[in-house]
């Protein structure tokens, strides 16, 4: 059985907890799953969005992948969600404004140890609202194994991988 392990900031704890820059923590807890749990895989990516966790793409071992998977951290429960239109290991995700979820980059095959020649410039935005894919503006180079975040700046969120 696959278990996972959640630290959680809940005001009930504030007074007994110590804190850290973010405030206080539950200690870490593992969570006894609702559902199934996703299958495995090496070189995905997650980012947290609202209370849920979204894990994208990775490689099965014998291809990349495009299943994007959400976990609801309340329901303790993972549900499928559509597809990403685009296969890939090893690529970068972010929360963004307008309840979007950015995955860009990738290989579309192998695994990150390919052949940086070879890492999609792709971005493809999820859309809590749609339940739907849409394809953003593509990255100027390819990247993979990045890490992206999200910096507000003239009314507006951007996802930068480095």
């Amino acid at each position: 059985q696959r278990q996972m392990c959640i630290r959680d900031r809940s005001p009930s704890t504030r007074a007994n907890a110590a804190a850290d820059d973010g405030g206080p923590l539950h200690p870490w807890m593992p969570v006894t799953f609702a559902s199934r749990s996703p299958g495995s895989r090496v070189f995905p990516s997650a980012v947290v969005h609202g209370d849920s966790l979204y894990v994208f793409g990775g490689h099965d071992g014998t291809r990349a992948l495009a299943v994007a998977e959400i976990f609801d951290v309340r329901a303790c429960k993972w549900e499928d969600a559509p597809p990403m239109p685009t296969a890939r290991s090893g690529p970068a995700a972010a929360s963004v404004a307008a309840g979007k979820v950015w995955v860009l980059g990738g290989y579309p095959d192998g695994t990150v140890a390919s052949s940086e020649a070879r890492a999609l410039t792709v971005v493809e935005a999820w859309s809590d609202g749609s339940c739907a894919w849409s394809t953003e503006a593509s990255l100027t180079r390819g990247r993979t194994g990045a890490g992206a975040v999200v910096i507000p700046g003239e009314g507006q969120a951007q996802a930068q991988a480095a």
